[in-house]
């Protein structure tokens, strides 16, 4: 990658995500640690954890690109995938919620065709409930 004339250098784990970036001194600019489904956690070469790249990197999670205005990784072909809840998100697509089962664990009759649109108010709520809850 080459970001304001300098040149950057991904380095991978096994599953292909992006753990760290060197500069072409070989010094390490930035870290990335995942949750088991893909949420990022950025550091900067001395472990402190920072908002965004620093250098602009949108590649993470199994070498997905990261939309960091909808929290989605792009997957290609149209399908993006949420680390939030560990799905691909396609459009138009089936999400139940606990809301669609009965006591007896079936899924009621009623069933949510919802649009990717409706998928990205869910994550949102989803986050905000998170965040009040604790």
């Amino acid at each position: 990658m080459q970001r304001d004339g300098k040149d950057y250098y991904y380095h991978h784990d096994r599953l292909g995500s992006v753990i760290g970036i060197t500069n072409q001194d070989e010094e390490l600019i930035e870290q990335y640690e995942y949750t088991a489904f893909g949420k990022v956690t950025i550091k900067d070469a001395d472990g402190n954890v920072l908002p965004k790249s620093q250098i602009g990197n949108s590649y993470y999670f199994t070498g997905r690109r990261l939309d960091r205005e909808s929290g989605l990784y792009y997957s290609g072909n149209g399908v993006y995938y949420s680390p939030e809840v560990a799905v691909d998100v396609n459009t138009p697509a089936v999400y139940y919620s606990p809301e669609d089962y009965g006591e007896n664990g079936e899924r009621n009759e009623i069933q949510g065709v919802v649009t990717y649109e409706d998928f990205l108010r869910f994550i949102k709520k989803q986050k905000i409930e998170r965040s009040d809850s604790g």
